[in-house]
């Protein structure tokens, strides 16, 4: 373990910063104002926002179980397995992201420039809680692998962010599990509305898969974060869909009434609910009138 002493803000503040090298040493050295850091990109943000700067940082950038991207078997289930170190950029243009989930990469793309995204990481993004991949996770129905500072266990990734939200002490995110379904065949889309390109937050970002046979839908999954939305599943509207596929304007209405949202000095809860209902409806539409 490497031990360095960070001079921030021109001396002003004075930040231990420890770098572990197993996971094994972070209940060793964490105390309770500690602050784990990967790229730090959220944290800048925080602190030009006037977040005050820890005194304790562990960063987990040279921990080698969160680097790497594979193909692993557990319980005879293939997963593409995604460490949570590995930076956006990385997700961007990775062949096993390309191959198995696609939407992830594209989801990648949209998140702020090109210079955070070679700095910051996929678990990063997830940890913030509100991150634009979390949508894509849900409808991809990832799983995380997580340690508690005693082992690791893996949980779905809608468990895990009622946990985060829930409790003070977050477990460590050290992979992503995203399930290989070879024959889910079907139609992911992503969608990320802001007032401009990249570089702001979203007002909203969705994410959707869609499975039709004979234009009827078999199977659909919606999630929607962006801004400052916790990410969500839209149950009830999924559900209309599957049952009476052709009735799309009870689906429309099921999203306006599902997608629980809010207003802020840029942009009202109704534009926000109107905004969802109609990319989700355009898009299930479009589907529907390829499918065979």
């Amino acid at each position: 373990m490497v031990r360095e002493l960070a001079q921030l803000n021109t001396g002003y503040y004075q930040t231990v910063v420890d770098i572990p090298k197993q996971l094994g040493d972070i209940k060793k050295i964490k105390r309770e104002d500690s602050l784990f850091i990967s790229g730090g990109t959220l944290l800048q943000l925080n602190w030009e926002a006037g977040v005050d700067r820890p005194s304790h940082l562990i960063s987990m950038e040279m921990i080698k179980e969160l680097h790497g991207i594979q193909i692993v078997s557990i319980d005879q289930k293939e997963f593409l397995e995604i460490g949570a170190a590995t930076t956006l950029a990385d997700c961007c243009e990775h062949k096993n992201i390309l191959k198995y989930a696609p939407i992830l990469a594209d989801a990648c793309k949209k998140i702020a420039a090109p210079a955070v995204r070679n700095r910051g990481t996929i678990g990063g993004n997830i940890a913030g809680k509100v991150g634009d991949s979390i949508p894509v996770l849900f409808v991809l129905e990832a799983k995380l692998r997580v340690y508690d500072g005693e082992r690791e266990r893996v949980i779905p990734i809608q468990e895990w962010l009622k946990t985060a939200i829930q409790q003070n002490f977050l477990y460590i995110i050290t992979t992503i599990l995203i399930p290989i379904k070879e024959k889910e065949k079907g139609n992911y889309f992503f969608q990320k509305v802001g007032r401009r390109e990249s570089f702001t937050a979203a007002i909203i970002s969705i994410a959707g898969f869609l499975k039709t046979v004979d234009k009827k839908v078999t199977i659909a999954r919606f999630a929607i974060g962006g801004g400052a939305h916790l990410p969500q599943r839209l149950i009830e509207a999924e559900e209309i869909l599957v049952d009476n596929s052709c009735d799309l304007l009870a689906f429309y209405k099921a999203v306006e009434t599902s997608f629980a949202t809010y207003s802020d000095a840029f942009v009202t809860e109704k534009y926000r609910k109107k905004v969802a209902a109609n990319i989700l409806f355009t898009k299930c539409q479009e589907i529907m009138e390829k499918s065979e």
